[in-house]
C-alpha cells in the first residue's frame, strides 16, 4: 500500500486539524496519528495547495456558525488508477470544483518527486491491465530496469 512519510502526514494534520480529524477511540491520544493518506510525497504539494483552499473555506463556514459535526471533513485520501482520490465529508460546491481540479491534476505529476509525470496506461482508450501509475521520466526509468 502506497503510503506519504510521516513528516509529511504530521505537516497536513497539524497545519490543518479540522481538515483531518479522524476520531479514533482506540488511538485518540496526544501526538498519535489517526489520519492516512495512501499516496506517495510526490503529492504533498498538491495536498498541500488544495488542503489550504479547503481550510479557507472552513474558518469562513465557521464564522457563519456552521457547528463543527458539519464542516468539511476529508474521509478518504489515496490513489485510484494513477489518480488522486480525495473524499470530503460535507462538502460544497466550491470545495467539489476544487477536488475534481487537484484529482485532475494528480495525472500530470510524478507521484514520488512531484515532476510533471504521465501515466503508463491512456485511461480513456486502453483497458487496465496493469498497475496505473503517474511518474516523471526519471522515474519510469526506475520502473522499466
Amino acid at each position: 500500500m502506497k503510503r506519504m512519510n510521516g513528516e509529511n502526514t504530521f505537516k497536513l494534520i497539524e497545519t490543518f486539524p479540522l481538515l483531518y480529524f479522524k476520531y479514533d477511540p482506540l488511538f485518540h491520544e496526544k501526538g498519535k496519528i489517526t489520519f492516512n493518506f495512501n499516496v506517495m510525497d510526490g503529492w504533498f504539494g498538491l495536498l498541500w495547495e488544495l488542503s489550504e483552499k479547503i481550510y479557507i473555506e472552513i474558518e469562513r463556514m465557521k464564522k457563519e456558525g456552521i457547528p463543527l459535526e458539519r464542516l468539511p471533513r476529508v474521509t478518504q485520501v489515496k490513489e485510484k488508477y494513477g489518480e488522486l482520490v480525495f473524499d470530503v465529508l460535507n462538502s460544497n460546491e466550491k470545495i467539489d470544483k476544487w477536488v475534481a481540479e487537484a484529482e485532475d491534476k494528480s495525472l500530470t505529476i510524478c507521484e514520488i518527486c512531484a515532476n510533471t509525470g504521465k501515466s503508463n496506461v491512456d485511461l480513456s482508450t486502453e483497458p487496465i491491465h496493469s498497475w496505473v501509475m503517474v511518474r516523471c521520466s526519471e522515474h519510469w526509468e526506475m520502473v522499466l530496469v
